[in-house]
């Protein structure tokens, strides 16, 4: 026969003293669980208190060149989670800052300085970046649906896989950047540099990039499907397995037989046309256009040496 030594000596107490030691125990573990919750409402309460007074800082610094504290505040408010939805953040320095998977929708950042800034997976939809400084800043992945970055610097900048869907980049300068897989959907980047920037297999299809300069820029394998270029510079540009269908190359500047034909469906593509001064647009000449491509066609000293892969869009 077992016997539980403590049982036995717990039922040799008298009832009174059991009692108390139940009641003592069950105290015991209230007062534990009391203190816990209330240590974690406490610092609950206070870590709220602080993002409070950061929220102030960052309203209060508006229109200030310098402000102490500012930067800090604000990561302190992006690594807690808190939107920055809307906020006016116009001139801020905010060099090397981490915002990355920051909620920024809406903001107004014009003229800020994110040189050198984190911001991979943030969310700029529909901010206002114009004027801004992003060289060297990394945004890959990032959030840029109808945001404004006219006349941005983005030099030396990662926006690989960005989507930059209807975004607004006129005059913008976006030199030996990374644009790989970026989605730049119907996006407008009129009179925008993009010497020696990276396009491999970006989509641009329906982008708008009159008087844009690719000086050696890199679209190969990207979907240039319906894109307007008109008089855009091409010099030494890399068309390797592009798809050209539709594509808008009206004026284009610097753009070589070789070129055209290392792309896929450059035969479909749109090469003359007149400037309507009554519309105010192009109008395709599709008779010289068909004549065009079918010097091309003619032209076997600019075929590619070697077959162009086009599986990509069969």
């Amino acid at each position: 026969m077992n016997i539980n030594r403590s049982e036995l000596a717990d039922n040799s107490l008298p009832k009174t003293v059991r009692q108390h030691k139940n009641n003592l125990l069950k105290f015991l573990i209230i007062f534990f669980v009391s203190s816990s919750v209330s240590g974690i409402l406490g610092y609950c309460i206070l870590r709220e208190t602080k993002l409070n007074a950061d929220r102030q800082l960052v309203r209060n610094c508006v229109g200030q060149e310098y402000c102490h504290g500012t930067l800090s505040a604000i990561e302190r408010l992006v690594k807690a989670g808190k939107s920055l939805k809307l906020y006016n953040l116009k001139t801020f320095h905010l060099e090397n800052a981490h915002l990355e998977r920051a909620h920024l929708e809406d903001a107004n950042l014009e003229r800020a300085n994110l040189e050198r800034a984190y911001l991979k997976d943030a969310h700029l939809d529909s901010a206002n970046l114009e004027g801004a400084n992003l060289d060297n800043a990394h945004l890959e992945s990032a959030h840029l649906e109808g945001a404004n970055l006219a006349t941005t610097r983005i030099e030396r900048a990662d926006l690989e896989n960005a989507h930059l869907e209807s975004t607004h980049l006129s005059h913008a300068h976006i030199e030996n950047s990374y644009l790989v897989n970026a989605n730049l959907d119907k996006a407008y980047l009129s009179n925008a540099d993009f010497e020696r920037t990276y396009f491999n297999r970006a989509n641009l299809s329906g982008a708008h990039l009159y008087r844009a300069d690719f000086k050696h820029a890199n679209f190969n394998g990207a979907n240039l499907a319906n894109t307007y270029f008109y008089s855009s510079n091409f010099d030494r540009a890399n068309f390797y397995s592009a798809n050209l269908s539709g594509t808008h190359l009206i004026e284009a500047k610097n753009l070589t037989p070789a070129q055209i034909k290392s792309a896929c469906h450059w035969d479909k593509a749109i090469y003359k046309g007149v400037w309507d001064v009554n519309k105010f647009k192009w109008t395709i000449d599709r008779q010289a256009n068909q004549q065009f491509i079918q010097q091309l066609k003619q032209d076997k000293a600019s075929n590619p040496p070697r077959p162009v892969d086009c599986s990509a869009w069969k």
